[in-house]
């Protein structure tokens, strides 16, 4: 992944992530705005900036 990238999360994080009441699984599109080795900042549509891990994520349209 890289700064640009638009992202969503997996959708088998749906089933991992009913048990954490601190984070709720969505369909949106994110773009990454920072990326390091396990953690992206990530801005969602609503211009909501947030960090989350890499690895519930997957990339759905990269930039060249």
């Amino acid at each position: 992944m890289k700064v640009g990238d638009l992202v969503k999360m997996k959708y088998e994080m749906f089933w991992h992530l009913k048990s954490n009441p601190r984070i709720d699984y969505t369909e949106d599109v994110a773009t990454v705005i920072t990326c390091g080795s396990h953690i992206m900042e990530i801005m969602w549509p609503d211009e909501r900036i947030e960090q989350r891990d890499k690895d519930i994520f997957e990339v759905v349209n990269e930039i060249r």
